[in-house]
């Protein structure tokens, strides 16, 4: 089921959002890779870290981004000295070398997720996700 990000809170790690970006007419969907206070870094082998961690995809597979792919992470680890701001997620899709994702789009806002996906009992996730 997909809750209006405003009934079912902030996206949390692991959660699929959906959200809108200006250079596209359609929502994306992607999972939250990283949260506000979360730590990142690009590395030279193209690696990202997150939490002193190496990010892997939900097949386990470490995320190596080409030079080019790296510069927006880069950009973002720069701006805020490797820490995600307030109202901000690192999103990413199953693609190792980077997709329609934060390695394209930087950070996403949490005034452009339209949804959050919550999977299981509806009746359940409905009741959590009242105000």
């Amino acid at each position: 089921m997909m809750y209006p990000a405003n009934c079912s809170g902030s996206a949390q790690t692991g959660d699929l959002v959906v959200f809108r970006s200006g250079a596209h007419k359609m929502p994306i969907i992607k999972q939250v890779r990283g949260v506000a206070g979360d730590t990142f870094a690009m590395r030279g082998d193209g690696r990202i870290i997150l939490n002193g961690d190496v990010l892997r995809n939900a097949l386990g597979q470490p995320y190596i981004l080409s030079a080019g792919r790296s510069k927006m992470i880069a950009l973002y680890e720069r701006d805020f000295d490797g820490v995600i701001p307030l109202d901000a997620y690192l999103v990413l899709g199953t693609m190792t070398g980077g997709g329609l994702d934060s390695t394209r789009l930087g950070l996403i806002s949490h005034r452009d997720v339209v949804g959050v996906v919550r999977m299981g009992d509806g009746a359940q996730a409905a009741s959590s996700a009242s105000p």
